[in-house]
C-alpha cells in the first residue's frame, strides 16, 4: 500500500468514532431540552456528519485516483513538467583520447528523475554516453542534455594530444600517455596515415601476459564476456575504457621510454599488482621495442606455475592491410618463397593459430599484413614459439574502424607473483622485399 491510500484508509479511526458516540449519548440524555430542540440539534448534527464524510471520501478518491494514474512508466507524474535542466559545466576542454563525465539534474526535483538524453553535435570530434564525454578528434562540438521539450547544452573543445613519439625519414611513431604508452601510431614520415588499429583499449600495439587459472570473478566487477579469466594484465587499459596509469617517461631524437600500471583487462577499474616499461627507438624503416613486467602480486586466487601463452606482443594493424604472408620452410633466412595464407575471421570461432604441431610455422619468426600493391607492416620476435593472426570485421578499413587485423607472437611462459619477464620485437614497415630483407639485417646485428 502506498502513502496515499494509507492516508485515505485512514479517515475514520477508532477513537472518531467513540468521540461521536459519547456525543450522541450526551445529546440523547440532555433532559432539560425540549423533544423539538433535541430533534433539531441531532439533525443539524447529522447534516454535518454525513458533510464530512461526503467530503472525506471525495478527497480518498481523488488522491487514490492520482497516485494510481498519475505516474508514468519511470514513476514521473504525466503532469510533471521540468523547467530547467542543470549540468555540473558550461564547457569542457579534453585533449584527444581523454574522457570525462558529465552529470545533470532537472527543476522541480522530483523522487524518481527523468531520464536524460545525450548526445553530441559532432561525434567526429567528440562522443558522449550517459554522461561520459570522450575526445575523438581535435575540433569542437557541443554536447546537449535533454528531457522533453528542455535542453542544457555543454560547449567541448578537443585539443590534438601532446605527441609522446619519435621520427625519423622513414617513419613517424606515437605513444598514448594517456593508454600506458601503448604504441597509437605507425605512419610514414611524410603521411598520416596511421597503420594502427585504436578502436578501443585491447586494440593498439601494447604488451599483454597471463599468469593462473582463468577464473570467475563477476561478483568483483569482472565482464560475463570475459569471464572465467586469467590475471591478464593490459598495457592500454580495461575492457571498460578505464585507462593504465602512467608513471615516467622519457624522450630523446630517437628513443622513448615509458612506465605504466597496467590495468587487468576482464576486471572494471582494477589496476594489476604489476608494473610495465617500454623502450622504443627506430632504425631506419624499423622499430625496436624491448618489454619488460614486473609482477608484484599478493592475490591468492589465480594459482602459481601454471604455463600460458603469452603475446610478444599484441599488434593489431589496420585491415586496409588485406594480405597476410609468412615464410613457413625448412630453409628459414635464405630467403626462399613466401607463403600467402588464407586470412582467418575471428567470427569463424578463433583467430588464425600458425604453429609447429600443424605444420604452419613461421619459422623467420615473422608475419605480415600488407595491401594489394604488398606494402605494409611486419612484426618480428625471435622468441614467438608459434603465432596468432587473423582478421575481425571486414577488410578495408582504417584506424578507427571497429573492423581489425591482428598478429601476435606468442611465447610458452608461466608467470609467477614476483616474476620479471623481458622480450624485443621490431616492427617493419614497407613492401614484403623491404620487410624480409630488414628482418635478415636485425638478425644478422643481433647474433
Amino acid at each position: 500500500m502506498n502513502k496515499i491510500s494509507a492516508i485515505g484508509f485512514s479517515c475514520f479511526p477508532e477513537e472518531s468514532r467513540t468521540r461521536n458516540e459519547k456525543t450522541l449519548a450526551a445529546t440523547a440524555g440532555n433532559q432539560h431540552h425540549s423533544s423539538g430542540s433535541h430533534q433539531i440539534h441531532t439533525e443539524k448534527f447529522n447534516i454535518q456528519r454525513i458533510k464530512r464524510y461526503l467530503f472525506v471520501c471525495f478527497l480518498f478518491s481523488y488522491l487514490t485516483a492520482f497516485s494510481l494514474s498519475g505516474c508514468g512508466k519511470d514513476n514521473i507524474p504525466e503532469a510533471y513538467k521540468a523547467q530547467v535542466i542543470h549540468v555540473n559545466k558550461t564547457s569542457l576542454t579534453l585533449k584527444v583520447g581523454e574522457r570525462e563525465q558529465l552529470s545533470a539534474f532537472v527543476v522541480p526535483a522530483v523522487a524518481h528523475p527523468p531520464a536524460l538524453q545525450w548526445s553530441s553535435a559532432d561525434e567526429s570530434v567528440a562522443t558522449v554516453d550517459n554522461g561520459w564525454v570522450e575526445a575523438a578528434a581535435a575540433g569542437e562540438t557541443t554536447v546537449t542534455a535533454s528531457y522533453a521539450d528542455v535542453s542544457a547544452s555543454v560547449s567541448v573543445a578537443v585539443e590534438a594530444m601532446d605527441e609522446f613519439g619519435i621520427r625519423n625519414d622513414h617513419l613517424r611513431l606515437i605513444q598514448d600517455t594517456t593508454r600506458g604508452g601503448a604504441i597509437s601510431c605507425i605512419a610514414k614520415a611524410n603521411d598520416n596515415r596511421n597503420l594502427v588499429n585504436i578502436f578501443d583499449e585491447g586494440r593498439y600495439i601494447q604488451q599483454s601476459y597471463y599468469a593462473g587459472r582463468s577464473i570467475d570473478r563477476k561478483a568483483e566487477g569482472q565482464s560475463p564476456a570475459w569471464s572465467p579469466w586469467s590475471w591478464n594484465p593490459i598495457q592500454c587499459g580495461d575492457y571498460a575504457g578505464n585507462r593504465a596509469k602512467i608513471l615516467e617517461t622519457r624522450q630523446t631524437a630517437n628513443h622513448t621510454y615509458v612506465k605504466c600500471i597496467p590495468m587487468l583487462w576482464d576486471m572494471n577499474g582494477k589496476y594489476a599488482e604489476a608494473e610495465m616499461e617500454q623502450w622504443t627507438s627506430l632504425d631506419g624503416n624499423a622499430v625496436t621495442v624491448r618489454c619488460r613486467l614486473t609482477c608484484r602480486r599478493t592475490d591468492n586466487i589465480y594459482g602459481e606455475g601454471i604455463a600460458n601463452n603469452q603475446e610478444i606482443p599484441a599488434v593489431y594493424p589496420i585491415s586496409a592491410l588485406n594480405k597476410l604472408y609468412a615464410y613457413f620452410g625448412n630453409a628459414p633466412f635464405t630467403n626462399a618463397l613466401l607463403t600467402r595464407v588464407d586470412v582467418v575471421q575471428l567470427e569463424s570461432g578463433f583467430w588464425g593459430t600458425y604453429a609447429p604441431d600443424n605444420g604452419q610455422f613461421p619459422s623467420e619468426k615473422w608475419m605480415a599484413f600488407v595491401d594489394d600493391n604488398d606494402w605494409g607492416i611486419g612484426i618480428y620476435s625471435p622468441q614467438a614459439t608459434l603465432f596468432l593472426a587473423g582478421r575481425a570485421g571486414e577488410q578495408g578499413k582504417e584506424a578507427t574502424s571497429s573492423s581489425t587485423s591482428y598478429i601476435a607472437p606468442l611465447r610458452v611462459e608461466a608467470l609467477m607473483k614476483n616474476a620479471v619477464s623481458e622480450y624485443t620485437y621490431y616492427l617493419v614497415v614497407g613492401t614484403l622485399s623491404e620487410i624480409r630483407a630488414k628482418i635478415y639485417e636485425i638478425r644478422e646485428n643481433n647474433m
